[in-house]
């Protein structure tokens, strides 16, 4: 319990400590109350005995002296609507209390997985290219849900122990013999639970956790090559694939919730027989049941509530050795991203009193880089120019290292030596400045499964969409006759991944949607090697047009692709020179 408190007082702020203690002393009321009701019981059965003996309770007296009530029947009427409005005014003061604890659990699950979500899109390009989508999801939704059910579990454990102990005080107080000795059993059987259930609910939620991340993956797997899937007639080996893991994962689970019963039936069991074998004491030691029957009576209450209670805290317990590992990866994460903060303190602080304008020419200054897994470089201390406003290509075999040029223009990778300039000006120290510049058109073209409009203006909020805009960059781009021609124009969807498109028009897209923003540069990384050659060359045309209108950086496998370009650069060997 004291490693659950550490970790969250990890994850939470001082103001979401303080409203966990605002909670604690709510639920520490509640009990309260829970305790007043029990409390009345006796009175009630001793009114409606006719005991006679009501008023030898000091407080009931005053009580009825300030009322002036005399009559049995009086009290008995009053007594029973204290009952009655103590139950009710609980019973809205814990529907009232358990709104609060849920706001709190959710709203700050919300806020954990928005800064997670945070923390990934704000990591180096270089952790995507060894990260695994499938632990990424799962770590987002999964491990962050129950981290935060671990977080509800743990507040309803203090709601139930606080609640437990008040009433176990209640009874010890109407009964102190069967009090302590139900007590001493209960304990003792929920150390034994724990000491043996704990580890195994432990492995179970570590190959849960292992299971969910690897079937996750084989879905994402699985939805993005369903066409090759399909043309191979490979669905058997993915649907045995994700079975691996989802059955690893389902039998975890499966044995979480058997073994998060067994303590439940074992409580009842036992308590029942204690309680029995109590009762056959007190008979065999000459108690008059009799006069004993108004604390039962009041004492079966509370039975009735501290056992289900005594239940759900051993419940609980199994759950948390169950959602623990959760926890600790969440925790993992955010310690491992300790330099990311939430909102805009992700971006990058910049010089931003420098403005680059793309005037005379950008280059790569004595760049080295290596991949993180790496044993050699890709490129070793190269120069290249790039003139503004004039075309260059970039040719070289498979491997070379074209596209890590690119990156490292871009700014996704950081080179481990050398330098970007523009105009003299290193670009990393700008890097928002820099990349306002720049319109990047991949191979493939990551496509919305949205609008034609919001594709185009990618990451825009529709009312920050300018149409007239959107209109200009697919004249550009050589779209516009056809989108006209679609019954719903710019607001025609596309499809998952552009699929109701072909490849030429989701390369279109890509151009539009680079020239969405109006770049001085545009950067083409191999946007026509997936093309037919008809396909390839009406791309071709649409990027000659722009030529002398924009600069544009061209990295090709086909020759014929960078025939009109004013400068060619070859990446061979580590190194990069130039060819005309």
């Amino acid at each position: 319990m004291r490693n659950l408190w550490k970790q969250f007082n990890y994850i939470l702020d001082r103001r979401q400590k303080i409203k966990v203690g605002i909670l604690i002393c709510m639920m520490v009321a509640g009990a309260l109350l829970e305790m007043v009701g029990v409390g009345v019981i006796p009175s009630v059965i001793m009114a409606m005995m006719g005991t006679g003996n009501l008023l030898d309770n000091r407080y009931l007296r005053n009580i009825c002296e300030i009322l002036h009530l005399r009559a049995d029947g009086e009290i008995l009427f009053f007594l029973i609507g204290c009952l009655i409005f103590i139950y009710l005014f609980k019973g809205i003061y814990l529907v009232f209390l358990y709104n609060l604890q849920y706001r709190f659990v959710y709203n700050n699950r919300y806020s954990t997985q928005r800064k997670l979500m945070g923390i990934y899109l704000n990591r180096p390009y270089e952790y995507f290219l060894q990260a695994n989508s499938g632990e990424i999801i799962n770590q987002l939704t999964d491990n962050v849900r129950m981290t935060f059910d671990l977080l509800t579990i743990v507040l309803s454990l203090l709601t139930e122990g606080i609640m437990t102990t008040i009433l176990l005080l209640a009874i010890i107080f109407l009964n102190p013999f069967m009090a302590f000795g139900i007590a001493a059993v209960l304990g003792i059987l929920m150390l034994l639970l724990a000491h043996f259930i704990k580890p195994v609910m432990q492995q179970a939620g570590r190959e849960s956790q292992r299971g969910m991340s690897l079937s996750n993956k084989w879905i994402l797997q699985s939805v993005s090559g369903i066409k090759e899937i399909k043309a191979g007639k490979k669905e058997q080996f993915f649907i045995d694939s994700y079975s691996v893991y989802g059955k690893l994962a389902t039998e975890a689970q499966r044995r979480s919730s058997l073994l998060s019963n067994i303590p439940r039936l074992a409580i009842e069991t036992v308590s029942m027989c204690a309680i029995l074998v109590l009762l056959a004491v007190m008979v065999a030691g000459g108690k008059d049941m009799v006069k004993l029957l108004p604390e039962l009576a009041a004492f079966a209450v509370a039975s009735v509530k501290l056992l289900p209670g005594v239940n759900r805290i051993s419940s609980y317990r199994s759950q948390m050795a169950y959602y623990e590992p959760m926890l600790d990866k969440t925790v993992e994460l955010i310690q491992e991203a300790g330099e990311f903060q939430i909102g805009r303190d992700f971006i990058m602080e910049e010089k931003e009193d420098v403005f680059i304008s793309l005037e005379k020419n950008c280059c790569l200054d004595h760049v080295t880089f290596t991949y993180p897994d790496g044993q050699e470089p890709v490129l070793e201390d190269v120069l290249m120019e790039i003139p503004f406003g004039k075309s260059v290509g970039i040719v070289g075999p498979s491997g070379a290292g074209k596209s890590t040029v690119v990156d490292i223009l871009l700014g996704l990778l950081k080179p481990q030596s050398g330098r970007v300039l523009s105009d003299g000006i290193d670009v990393s120290e700008h890097m928002a400045s820099w990349l306002s510049n720049i319109g990047y058109i991949p191979q493939m073209i990551y496509m919305l499964d949205d609008t034609i409009r919001r594709n185009i203006a990618f990451g825009c909020l529709d009312r920050e969409i300018e149409e007239e805009k959107v209109w200009e960059a697919l004249k550009e781009a050589k779209l516009d006759e056809f989108v006209r021609k679609l019954p719903k124009g710019l607001d025609t969807v596309i499809g998952e991944r552009g699929i109701r498109l072909s490849g030429g028009q989701r390369q279109r897209i890509g151009i539009a949607r680079a020239l969405y923003t109006n770049p001085l540069m545009l950067i083409f990384d191999e946007a026509t090697s997936a093309l037919d050659n008809q396909t390839e060359a009406d791309i071709i045309e649409s990027m000659d047009a722009l030529h002398g209108k924009k600069t544009m950086v061209i990295i090709a496998h086909r020759l014929t692709t960078i025939e009109s370009c004013d400068m060619v650069y070859r990446v061979e060997n580590r190194k990069i020179r130039r060819e005309r």
